[in-house]
């Protein structure tokens, strides 16, 4: 009898060939006991992405493939991700990114406080700095704010699979690089939610 898995993380990609490989690496080694599965949600790439997400297939039974580009969307194939996910913790991240060592342990402490919770991120390390956003470079010690309300970043973000589910999910409408996170925050915290951060 296999562990009964706790956490699931979901990584949304599009054309992530040449980076997703570095962030399925950094999951696949993390300092945790704590049974988790990596779920790629493909929302239609047309590089080489699933090759190579593929020969990480062969070695990790924990690693689901997922196509989700009937629909085009980050919060769809966010959706979509949790719908076969099997742990009550739902963490997700992006295929572009490489989280920390301590991530996946850190927040699913995080999970035991909070009701929907957030991460820090550093661009920093990643971008040179002519690849930087515009704006000074974001390291974060605390959720960041949209006008005068803090919101969970949807690159580094903790929830409980119910929740997810009272809530109705990611809000389609939205597609790669908008608001989606913001406005799934604010309904948590509306239907009052608790909300945090965590440092990794």
């Amino acid at each position: 009898m296999g562990e009964i898995i706790k956490i699931s993380v979901i990584i949304p990609v599009k054309n992530c060939e040449e980076t997703i490989g570095f962030q399925i690496i950094a999951l696949l080694n993390q300092s945790t006991t704590i049974p988790y599965e990596i779920i790629i949600s493909d929302n239609g790439s047309i590089d080489n992405t699933k090759v190579v997400i593929e020969d990480y297939l062969r070695i990790n039974k924990n690693i689901k493939y997922l196509y989700s580009g009937e629909r085009k969307g980050v919060s769809y194939a966010r959706n979509k991700g949790a719908e076969i996910a099997y742990g009550d913790v739902l963490l997700f991240c992006d295929g572009d990114d490489i989280v920390e060592r301590e991530w996946i342990e850190e927040m699913y402490q995080g999970s035991l406080n909070f009701d929907m919770w957030g991460g820090s991120l550093d661009d920093k390390i990643l971008n040179r700095n002519k690849n930087r956003p515009a704006g000074k470079p974001l390291f974060m010690s605390e959720l960041p704010l949209f006008g005068k309300t803090p919101f969970i970043v949807g690159a580094n973000f903790g929830i409980k699979r119910n929740i997810l589910e009272a809530l109705g999910g990611w809000n389609e409408e939205y597609d790669f690089g908008s608001c989606d996170d913001v406005e799934l925050t604010w309904k948590g915290m509306v239907n009052g939610y608790v909300i945090g951060f965590c440092q990794k």
